[in-house]
């Protein structure tokens, strides 16, 4: 068994040895904002669409957690970079800036809240939002703005004040617990 963080600091162990897992036992996680849908993808013939018949929602977890936004990759080459973070209203925020300062794509990254992908919560269970550049001298110089917007980024999600405050004793020793404005939970007899 090994053991599991919820982006809340919740403790699961599970039998795997993912990257990045599931979680659906989300009692008491009404509100989250890291809760994703899970179902099966049916098809529409009206429509002809696939849409995801929801059954229930889950939280993704990893082995280790780490709340810092951090922007990687190369500015100076055409190689795709990416974002990592746990604040969505700054990743929406650099998918707005992306389309509004570069509409003929010298630069593409999109983020929404209605499509996230499981798959891209892979950076000690943060976000990573990929930003790829046009292959020319355009799309570098392009690039080359987005480590000055990480430095507006938050440290720690903000939408996260939702979550119960007993659940921080969870966190990893080797985990830096998030700095929220609330005092830590005492445990009985301590």
């Amino acid at each position: 068994m090994n053991r599991y963080l919820c982006k809340c600091g919740r403790s699961v162990n599970k039998s795997t040895n993912a990257d990045n897992t599931g979680n659906r036992e989300t009692e008491g996680c009404e509100g989250c904002p890291y809760l994703m849908p899970w179902g099966e993808q049916k098809y529409n013939h009206d429509t002809k669409h696939f849409y995801l018949d929801i059954k229930g929602y889950e939280c993704r977890m990893s082995p280790s957690l780490e709340y810092e936004t951090r922007f990687s990759g190369s500015v100076t080459d055409k190689c795709t970079c990416y974002i990592a973070s746990l604040d969505f209203d700054f990743l929406e925020r650099v998918s707005a800036w992306i389309k509004e300062h570069y509409p003929d794509g010298q630069i593409s990254g999109t983020f929404s809240r209605e499509t996230i992908r499981a798959v891209e919560y892979v950076s000690n269970g943060r976000y990573r939002l990929s930003i790829s550049c046009a292959q020319n001298k355009a799309g570098i110089a392009a690039k080359a703005a987005l480590p000055s917007l990480t430095s507006k980024a938050n440290t720690l999600p903000v939408s996260m004040s939702w979550r119960n405050v007993p659940l921080l004793t969870s966190l990893s020793r080797s985990q830096t617990p998030p700095k929220w404005n609330v005092e830590p939970v005492k445990k009985p007899g301590k």
